[in-house]
């Protein structure tokens, strides 16, 4: 059933168990699911738009961030993304296991859908992201693992999760495979290195000149974030209480305190758990000692945040090892 505040409700009967529901960004249309058929109505009096028929129950829907495309996935793995304006099929998706989830990024160019289960090709149960390019069908990442995806408001960020209550951000959107390869070239293939190295989208020529052996920003970034922890717990080390401030969003007042009574301290290990737009978060093992105590181990986490003179630390979450 249908109500709305302004009209008497409207009655819309399915033959079979409504299983999911998606309101359009303006709320004029409703998407419901009901065994293996989506079914789009309006809000106001519950007439049918159209109608997408899957091959098993439908167990996802999603609209498109201004409401003209709609996403449906059902049991067996395939996603129907419809045109809801031309009331058409714009693409057929596959996935190998039911797929429970889909997210599009912000301004639509890329709809993902978390897929899990018993995998038909290989015999086993997994869980996965899968995340195409909608321009032209192109699968882009398959992320493995993971059970969820969202993007950001911004489009520039990608969390998964996974069943373990592990999240992961990933920038997005990651660099087409040529330019990936592109950064790691000294120069342009010849003829005959194109027709044995290279894919087709990367033949001779067609490397830009600004973009050859540069480094790749993503990787600049996260080995600036380790290299910032890394040099904190060195300044520590030796006693450089101003350099190691410096390397702080706003340091307090009693961690001035507690660095000056730092005797000793070292990173067993470092490791990038996640980086966004303008944010890192970095797992860390140190031990250390205070002055006339015993040296203890720490483990935990480093957040930081990126700002036009670079990264800074904004707060640390520890915990003393027993």
């Amino acid at each position: 059933m249908i109500r709305s505040q302004a009209r008497a409700p409207v009655t819309q009967a399915y033959a079979e168990e409504t299983t999911k529901l998606a309101i359009s960004p303006a709320g004029d249309r409703i998407a419901v699911a009901a065994g293996n058929q989506l079914t789009l109505v309006t809000s106001t009096d519950g007439a049918v738009v159209m109608r997408v028929e899957h091959a098993a129950p439908v167990l996802a829907a999603r609209f498109k961030g201004d409401g003209t495309v709609l996403a449906s996935a059902s049991s067996d793995g395939w996603v129907h993304v419809s045109d809801v304006i031309a009331r058409g099929e714009i693409a057929r998706l596959p996935n190998t296991r039911p797929v429970a989830q889909l997210a599009f990024s912000p301004r639509g160019q890329w709809l993902a859908a978390a897929a899990g289960g018993f995998d038909r090709a290989t015999r086993e149960t997994r869980y996965d992201v899968n995340i195409w390019r909608l321009s032209d069908r192109l699968l882009v990442s398959s992320i493995q693992g993971v059970t969820n995806v969202a993007f950001s408001a911004d489009g520039v960020q990608a969390a998964t999760g996974t069943r373990e209550g592990g999240i992961r951000v990933w920038t997005w959107p990651p660099d087409e495979p040529a330019l990936a390869a592109c950064r790691r070239l000294p120069r342009n293939l010849d003829v005959e290195q194109s027709q044995w190295h290279a894919p087709d989208e990367l033949r001779q020529d067609t490397c830009a000149k600004d973009v050859l052996a540069t480094p790749d920003p993503w990787v600049a970034r996260a080995g600036a974030a380790l290299g910032l922890v890394r040099d904190y717990y060195a300044a520590l080390d030796r006693h450089d209480v101003p350099g190691a401030l410096a390397m702080w969003d706003a340091p307090s007042a009693r961690l001035t305190a507690l660095m000056k009574n730092v005797e000793a301290m070292a990173v067993d290990d470092a490791r990038l758990l996640a980086l966004g737009a303008a944010s890192a978060t970095v797992a860390v093992t140190v031990v250390g000692r205070q002055r006339g105590g015993a040296s203890e181990g720490w483990n935990g986490a480093v957040y930081l945040n990126e700002g036009p003179s670079g990264w800074k630390i904004e707060r640390m979450d520890l915990l003393r090892r027993e």
